[in-house]
């Protein structure tokens, strides 16, 4: 990563298996920077628990260790992952891949409510860990 890029700071890496499963061939780390905090407290504030919204970084690294459902998407230059984990409820980490510099980074972080996750895993577009 470039240097300037230093405001993001690394928060976890995607288990390598997953990765294999995704097809996707990088080394699975994936970072943050401080505006992507402020985004999900301004944005989904409201929305997230209290624990959640006080510990966003932990619950990020938490999900990126240990999701429960993932999907992908691909659209034209561009791949977001979809990583969901029951904290207090449902809550989705969205990650962007920056293709020119190679390196995954959150892109946001919401809750999501047992129908949409339910369509979600119904039409595809999440599947369950298993393990």
């Amino acid at each position: 990563m470039e240097k300037k890029y230093n405001a993001y700071k690394k928060i976890g890496r995607i288990n390598k298996d997953l990765l294999k499963d995704l097809n996707l061939n990088f080394n699975g780390d994936v970072y943050i920077d401080e505006s992507v905090v402020r985004h999900i407290k301004k944005r989904h504030g409201k929305q997230l628990t209290k624990h959640v919204k006080e510990n966003i970084k932990i619950i990020i690294e938490r999900i990126i260790k240990n999701p429960d459902y993932i999907g992908i998407n691909r659209y034209k230059d561009n791949i977001s992952i979809k990583l969901v984990k029951k904290i207090d409820a449902q809550v989705m980490v969205i990650l962007d891949f920056d293709y020119e510099n190679e390196y995954m980074y959150v892109a946001t972080m919401y809750p999501l409510i047992k129908e949409k996750l339910n369509t979600k895993i119904l039409t595809g577009v999440l599947k369950t860990i298993s393990g």
